[in-house]
């Protein structure tokens, strides 16, 4: 069945323009709710799938992966303007799931590592303002452990961490990675 292009304004006040197959929204869109949210990608049945992004009224943005109307697989979100923070990582079912950064540029605190249902779990670093970190260990999202401090550094849009043996980047942190202490 072949694609069409179309313009809908819908009975909620939201429009849609872009693809339609079969009498639903699939292939490439713009879905523009009416409170002025604004959603660009790719859709499946009438629900965002595959790649696309979205911005909030409020100022807030997603770019990345979707699946069933909600953020999957890998994809940052950027909160409202004046937050300054930022979530880089891994999505499941809209909540925060694998390897992930969340990292407030104002306060310069953040955390790298493991997440599950929206919470940390597992072993992750906690970077503090004075640029260092602590290797901690969480369970569902309360910290369980502190142990060794690290320095972090900034190199270009990258934290690294470290330690005399090795710098390791924020974005080739990988889940199940054994840290020693």
């Amino acid at each position: 069945m072949y694609s069409q292009q179309v313009f809908k304004i819908l009975k909620s006040g939201d429009r849609y323009k872009g693809e339609v197959r079969n009498g639903k929204f699939n292939g490439s869109g713009i879905y523009t709710f009416r409170d002025g949210n604004e959603y660009t990608g790719q859709f499946v049945d009438n629900k965002f799938n595959g790649f696309g992004k979205i911005k909030f009224f409020n100022g807030g943005t997603y770019k990345g992966r979707w699946k069933d109307n909600k953020f999957h697989g890998k994809g940052t979100f950027k909160y409202a303007q004046g937050v300054n923070e930022t979530y880089n990582g891994g999505w499941k079912n809209g909540l925060e799931e694998g390897a992930g950064y969340h990292y407030n540029s104002n306060s310069k605190i953040g955390f790298l590592g493991h997440w599950e249902k929206g919470k940390r779990q597992g072993i992750g670093i906690n970077l503090y303002s004075n640029n260092y970190a602590r290797v901690c260990m969480f369970d569902e999202d309360k910290r369980i452990y502190t142990g060794a401090e690290l320095k972090f550094i900034f190199r270009g849009n990258n934290v690294c961490l470290q330690n005399k043996t090795r710098i390791c980047q924020q974005n080739k942190i990988r889940s199940g990675w054994r840290y020693s202490y």
